[in-house]
C-alpha cells in the first residue's frame, strides 16, 4: 500500500486484543524496520535496536487515549515520528508505519 503522492510504502500492523497500543507500535516499527524491539545481550550496535518508545511518546498516555477499541474510537488517530518512521495509530487497533524521507528528517 502506498500513500497518495508518495513513493514510500506503508507497513500496516493490526494490534491483537492481547497487546497494548504501545506494544503494538513497538512490534510494528520493529517489523517494518527490521530491527529488534529489545537489545540482545551481545548487541554491539545500537542501530540494531529500537530506542525506548517513551523517548518520543508517553506509552501510558497512548494506551489510555486509545484503550477502548470497541467504544467507537476508530476515528481517533495519533501520529508521531519514531525510529526514522512516521507512525500513525488508530483507535481501531491499526498501526501504519512509513519510512520518513530524507526531506522530512532535514526539516526536524
Amino acid at each position: 500500500m502506498t500513500s497518495e503522492g508518495m513513493q514510500q510504502p506503508i507497513f500496516t500492523y493490526e494490534i491483537s486484543p492481547s497487546e497494548s497500543f504501545s506494544e503494538g507500535v513497538i512490534a510494528a516499527v520493529a517489523e517494518a524496520s527490521g530491527t529488534d524491539a529489545i537489545a540482545p545481550k551481545d548487541a554491539a550496535d545500537s542501530a540494531e535496536v529500537l530506542e525506548p518508545l517513551y523517548t518520543v511518546v508517553d506509552p501510558d498516555a497512548l494506551n489510555a487515549l486509545l484503550r477502548d477499541r470497541d467504544s467507537g474510537q476508530d476515528g481517533v488517530e495519533v501520529s508521531f515520528a519514531y525510529h526514522d518512521h512516521e507512525v500513525t495509530v488508530s483507535g481501531g487497533g491499526r498501526v501504519e508505519v512509513e519510512r520518513r524521507s530524507t526531506t522530512d528528517e532535514a526539516s526536524d
